[in-house]
């Protein structure tokens, strides 16, 4: 029996060796969340304008441009409102120079949550680089993914960096303040409703409440502290505009009550500005970018 024992420890030793190896190489490549939280931290002293909201942000707000502000650009693909309001009020105290948060809405942001979509493990990100909750429910505090890279990522991708001996880098087109160029999708007006239906399954009347309630709490403790708060709508294509439900439509006309709130003409933003049906282009985020800083005049 004993020799029984000293095998099958001498089989899983090798195997826990190598399993310990491929996570540490799986920690060490850089992603959307660690990049940003490290680089944020660069820079927490100068910071003068966060910018948060769902990827519509991430691709749209370029703070390299402005030239009156220090800004950051802290949103994320995906990224709910409960997360950017768990987000800018951990960092706040960190960030002595803070004046202003620019905050992205749309339609569908307003009542999605990501722990109702199939990109739920985004919350585990938030938890693992950031020790924020998200929307998450609490058994999903116990699940591996917390842990595990490997799990995280997922069994495809992590092979997939091993395969290229860990030597991708998938934060290449963010730059040092938290925007990232995107890539243009030829003829996206035909793929418009199919983007605008994914949407309306994430939208849930019953989140609109929880939600303002979140965004009302955070925009008060921070003008608390002396911090403005502001709210934009962010530009999508008409293609995409059109197949949005009434219903999304009369949502979002009815939730911006109450909210310090910027919004530009529909025909302002062009298809030369867009990517895909919903987000901008690099030429549309710098025009963004700059219609921003002028309305708000830092």
């Amino acid at each position: 029996m004993k020799d029984f024992y000293k095998n099958l420890f001498l089989f899983i030793l090798p195997l826990f060796i190598l399993g310990g190896w491929f996570e540490y190489k799986l920690h060490r490549v850089p992603n959307s969340y660690n990049f940003k939280r490290d680089q944020l931290a660069k820079v927490k002293n100068e910071v003068q304008a966060i910018f948060l909201g769902t990827s519509h942000i991430h691709f749209g707000i370029d703070p390299s441009i402005l030239k009156e502000v220090k800004g950051f650009n802290l949103a994320n693909v995906g990224q709910d409102i409960i997360v950017d309001s768990q987000l800018i009020l951990k960092l706040r105290p960190n960030l002595p120079s803070l004046k202003y948060v620019i905050w992205g809405l749309d339609n569908s942001s307003i009542g999605s949550l990501i722990q109702d979509s199939v990109e739920k493990w985004r919350n585990h990100a938030y938890r693992r680089y950031y020790q924020i909750a998200g929307s998450d429910s609490f058994i999903s505090k116990l699940d591996i993914m917390n842990w595990s890279a490997f799990f995280l990522l997922g069994q495809s991708t992590s092979l997939h960096f091993l395969k290229n001996n860990f030597k991708i880098n998938p934060v290449e087109n963010i730059n040092s303040l938290g925007f990232q160029k995107s890539r243009v999708k030829q003829g996206f007006e035909k793929k418009a409703e199919k983007d605008a239906a994914d949407h309306e399954l994430l939208f849930h009347q019953e989140n609109l409440v929880v939600i303002k309630q979140e965004i009302l709490l955070t925009k008060k403790r921070l003008e608390g502290k002396g911090i403005k708060v502001l709210f934009i709508r962010t530009p999508v294509h008409k293609s995409y505009r059109e197949k949005l439900s009434k219903k999304m439509h009369n949502a979002f006309d009815s939730f911006k009550s109450d909210l310090d709130f910027i919004d530009y003409p529909e025909d302002l933003f062009t298809t030369q500005d867009f990517a895909d049906s919903h987000h901008l282009n690099n030429q549309g985020a710098e025009k963004l970018t700059v219609l921003i800083e002028k309305a708000i005049s830092f």
